[in-house]
C-alpha cells in the first residue's frame, strides 16, 4: 500500500513498570504514563512499519515526525544538503523547521515568494527581483502551503544549474512548476 509516512529504523518502545520511552536514532523521549496513549503509539508504529494507511491524530503524527520516529515519504529529499537563505522569512522557517544548518550544506538556495504572481522562484543564486518580490509575512496557513510544494519539488533542484531557477504557481490548482532561465526571471 501507498503510506503517507515510513518508519525509521531503529524505532520502537522500550520500558517496563509504567516507565516508557520511544527509541530514536537521536535519543530515548519519555511517554507519559498513560496505557491507552502507549496502546495508540505502538498500534500507529506497527501500522506504519506495516506499510498501511493510518488514520490517527495529527498531534502524534507531528511529534512523531518531530522526534524522528518517523518520516513523510513525499519529504524524503529533506537530506539534501542545502541551505535556504535567511533573505526571506519563509527560508528561515524552513531552515528553522528542518534544522537546516550552513555548516552541514553543500548549497545555498533562495526563494523567493512573487506576490503579484502568486509563484515561489527558488535558485541557487541570489537573484535582484526588489520591484516584484515582498518579503511579506505570510500567514502560518500559507507558509504550510508554500512549504509543500517547495518540498515536494526539492528533487528538481538537483537538475537545475546556477543559471536556472524553479518556479512554482502555488495559487494555481494544478500547482505547475517550471524550469526557467535566471535571466527570464526579470520579465516578471
Amino acid at each position: 500500500m501507498n503510506n503517507k509516512y515510513k518508519i525509521i529504523p531503529g524505532v520502537g518502545i522500550i520500558g517496563a513498570n509504567n516507565n516508557y520511552y520511544i527509541r530514536t536514532v537521536d535519543s530515548n523521549y519519555k511517554l507519559p504514563n498513560n496505557q491507552q496513549l502507549l496502546e495508540e503509539l505502538r498500534k500507529i508504529l506497527q501500522g506504519i512499519a506495516e506499510g498501511e494507511n493510518i488514520n490517527a491524530p495529527t498531534f502524534i503524527i507531528q511529534y512523531l515526525l518531530k522526534i524522528k520516529a518517523i518520516t513523510n515519504n513525499q519529504n524524503e529529499n529533506l537530506n539534501l544538503p542545502i541551505f535556504f537563505s535567511d533573505c526571506t522569512n519563509l527560508g528561515k522557517k524552513l531552515n528553522k523547521r528542518y534544522k537546516f544548518t550552513k555548516k552541514e550544506s553543500n548549497s545555498k538556495v533562495y526563494i523567493y515568494y512573487i506576490n503579484d504572481y502568486g509563484r515561489l522562484l527558488i535558485s541557487k543564486q541570489k537573484i535582484d527581483l526588489s520591484s516584484a518580490i515582498t518579503d511579506i509575512e505570510l500567514s502560518k496557513e500559507m507558509i504550510a502551503y508554500c512549504e509543500q510544494f517547495i518540498l515536494k519539488n526539492l528533487h528538481k533542484l538537483e537538475e537545475i544549474s546556477i543559471n536556472q531557477a524553479l518556479i512554482i504557481n502555488v495559487l494555481d490548482y494544478l500547482h505547475h512548476s517550471e524550469i526557467i532561465n535566471v535571466s527570464d526571471a526579470f520579465s516578471f
